[in-house]
């Protein structure tokens, strides 16, 4: 017996990391220019932001860089930790809202964005 909205939810993940990189080739599933979708397959929506080429959703992870650090002080022993998205805003100059073990951040955009990219490249690497 399997957990079936599990599965789902772990298929759907899996299926936007795959498109995320693949639109870094400017290619999609079906061949054609790249689309941006919101929301998931099963209807419910999420929140999201798509203010770059990066998508952040809630529950994406979030590495804490030396920029981070440098710019947002109380961070320094957590250079380099992963912390996971909460909240994001509906306006551009609002913060992201992110947080694991005792750690909480809350950042802007763009700067979410730059931990996003760091915790990929981080992943591929």
């Amino acid at each position: 017996m399997t957990n079936e909205p599990g599965l789902r939810m772990v298929l759907e993940k899996l299926k936007q990391q795959f498109e995320g990189f693949l639109k870094m080739f400017n290619v999609s599933l079906g061949g054609q220019k790249s689309v941006q979708k919101q929301g998931s397959a099963s209807g419910s929506t999420q929140a999201a932001a798509t203010y770059g080429e990066t998508p952040l959703e809630i529950g994406n992870e979030l590495m804490i860089t030396e920029e981070i650090v440098k710019t947002y002080r109380g961070l320094s022993n957590s250079r380099g930790r992963v912390v996971i998205i909460d909240q994001i805003p509906s306006k551009e100059d609002s913060k992201v809202k992110a947080s694991a073990f005792g750690i909480q951040v809350k950042v802007g955009i763009k700067e979410a964005m730059q931990m996003r990219e760091a915790y990929l490249a981080w992943q591929q690497a």
